[in-house]
């Protein structure tokens, strides 16, 4: 998926038919799950938009898939929960140095990586209380809030509405659809700590 530098209709085409229809290819994501997952994660902070949000709907996708397998057979995906812990904890650490940081396009860019990672932690949730217990999930969902109070919440904020007199242009679109696209984050993301919540009962 990352070679494509030129365009990036045939990527987008791909993640959205991934994102799609991902439980057609159960299997073969299994197979490639660490690959797949470094991947999107990548193409979440890409410059395109759509690109990017096309790279976290595929994300979402497979983390079900993912959630699935392990659930299903623990000890065989023993090696691959491993990976997606890891993985999560050096984002969570990603957050924080960038959090320390005063560059406000990189935090942007950050926030919306961030919404991504709670949603897959979301999906994960039941297998994260099987397999590691109550305690791993709950430091995650503690985790992840103080992320979001400290930073997230505030930059989906700095995206104010701007007034605009006079005809409606491209780059008019282009800001509403920025503002659209936060919303829409922060709606998903709220869904995703309900569903931490539900398995912490």
């Amino acid at each position: 998926m990352l070679p494509f530098k030129d365009t990036y209709e045939v990527p987008r085409s791909a993640l959205k038919v991934l994102a799609t229809h991902a439980n057609l290819f159960h299997a073969n994501i299994l197979a490639s799950a660490k690959s797949l997952f470094t991947n999107c994660i990548e193409l979440m902070s890409h410059k395109n938009r759509d690109l990017k949000e096309r790279a976290s709907e595929a994300m979402e996708a497979i983390s079900v898939e993912i959630a699935k397998g392990i659930f299903d057979e623990p000890q065989k995906y023993e090696q691959l929960y491993n990976f997606i812990m890891t993985t999560f904890w050096d984002l969570i650490k990603e957050q924080t140095f960038v959090d320390n940081r005063e560059d406000p396009t990189r935090k942007m860019e950050s926030a919306g990586k961030m919404v991504s990672i709670i949603k897959t932690v979301g999906f994960f949730s039941r297998v994260i209380v099987v397999i590691s217990g109550k305690d791993q999930l709950k430091l995650f969902f503690h985790k992840l809030l103080e992320i979001c109070d400290r930073r997230m919440v505030k930059s989906f904020e700095a995206q104010d509405l701007q007034k605009y007199e006079g005809q409606w242009t491209a780059k008019h679109a282009k800001s509403m659809k920025s503002i659209l696209y936060g919303h829409k984050q922060i709606y998903s993301f709220i869904g995703s700590f309900a569903k931490i919540i539900e398995h912490l009962d």
